[in-house]
């Protein structure tokens, strides 16, 4: 069964939902998105982009988390009538192995469903719930007793003998074929017997994303760790190996693991503060010691910057945080500005007198690695020691 969903940093009014799928990033392919519905992790009025969205199988154990990227509608509705009730959540691929082992959870393709067709919907507590296609509808919709109606349209209704129940949004809706038609959306408002699902071609139009298929994934996941990969059921064209083009520990590449570093590390900072985590990265790279080669290196090394520690609660927001954010967007600019400084060998003055570790001034007392070494800058939240080998 695919697991259930739940925002973490958000109670009532969301129930939760269920997983219906995971999407890829047509402009950003290395990007995957777990796929459910919007109200199910969205209802809250202050659900904001990298809440932390948690997926858990049938017994409520934790299988893996990632950020919130995206979603709609948003709440209170900003508009009466929309088509989609989606969200789109940041996922880790190592995170999916587990998932990605078994094949029958997986859709070979999408579709779009006709009238009459047999449907099952997949739940994260009990078995499929079996049905049948009907007519595209507009639907009234409400997430809470008391809270604001929106209307869906157009989605599809669907009729399942067996009913549906709270907690079943976002799962996904097959046809006959294994094919993912949509996901489920809910009931409609007064009418708990008319079950509807949002098509998964308008889910796929509006996030930009590809459907991933059965195999695809294990596949990929088999490759890395050099492994035989199973047998695809859809045939892909080959995929061009990416060359790098400049050799540099600076590459332009970097811009974005950097930025999402500083964001990590010194968000809600004025630029002072920002730029001298980044500083700190090209100190160790410059240092060549061994944090890493480059850029990318260096901020990943295992736990040199807690933001990427595995089980960090900010690992899911830097990797979701996007051009929406103001702190971002700053980091962005001081990461590229950076990186092109040091291509061209601009000796841009360092704020942190060649400082490669700090931690918040706040801490008291400081780390048992400061001991015996002198702060050599005092920036933003941070101090700043250029003599820690």
């Amino acid at each position: 069964m695919w697991p259930s969903v739940e925002n973490s940093a958000r109670g009532r009014p969301g129930e939760g939902g269920t997983l219906g799928a995971i999407l890829r990033d047509r402009r950003l392919p290395h990007r995957l998105y777990a796929l459910t519905a919007g109200h199910a992790v969205g209802a809250d009025p202050g659900t904001t982009a990298g809440d932390v969205i948690a997926f858990a199988d049938s017994s409520g154990q934790l299988q893996f988390a990632g950020g919130l990227v995206d979603w709609a509608p948003t709440f209170p509705p900003d508009a009466k009538t929309g088509a989609v009730d989606a969200a789109i959540v940041l996922v880790a691929q190592e995170d999916l192995r587990d998932l990605a082992m078994q094949s029958a959870l997986w859709p070979v393709g999408a579709a779009i469903a006709r009238s009459g067709d047999a449907l099952r919907l997949l739940t994260s507590d009990r078995g499929p719930v079996d049905g049948s296609a009907q007519n595209s509808v507009a639907v009234s919709v409400r997430v809470e007793a008391g809270g604001p109606a929106y209307t869906l349209s157009p989605v599809q209704a669907w009729h399942a003998p067996g009913g549906t129940q709270g907690g079943d949004s976002g799962g996904a809706v097959w046809n006959d074929q294994d094919q993912l038609v949509g996901i489920h959306g809910g009931i409609r408002l007064g009418d708990p017997a008319q079950p509807f699902f949002i098509p998964i071609d308008t889910i796929l139009r509006y996030f930009n994303a590809d459907l991933v298929v059965r195999d695809e994934l294990s596949n990929a996941l088999a490759a890395v760790r050099g492994r035989r990969p199973l047998a695809s059921t859809v045939e892909r064209a080959p995929v061009q190996p990416i060359v790098a083009s400049k050799p540099s520990p600076f590459d332009d590449a970097h811009a974005e693991i950097l930025a999402r570093t500083i964001w990590g590390e010194a968000r809600g900072e004025k630029e002072p503060g920002m730029r001298a985590i980044a500083f700190v990265v090209r100190n160790r790279v410059q240092r060549r010691s061994y944090w890493g080669s480059d850029v990318a290196k260096v901020c990943r090394y295992p736990s040199a910057f807690s933001c990427w520690n595995p089980g960090d609660p900010n690992l899911p927001l830097l990797q979701a945080v996007g051009a929406n954010d103001p702190w971002f967007r700053s980091a962005l600019t001081i990461a590229t500005q950076m990186l092109a400084d040091a291509r061209a060998g601009v000796s841009a003055q360092d704020p942190t007198n060649g400082g490669t570790h700090y931690h918040a001034s706040s801490l008291v007392p400081p780390p048992w690695w400061t001991e015996g070494h002198a702060i050599c800058a005092h920036i933003g939240k941070h101090v700043f020691y250029n003599d820690v080998k």
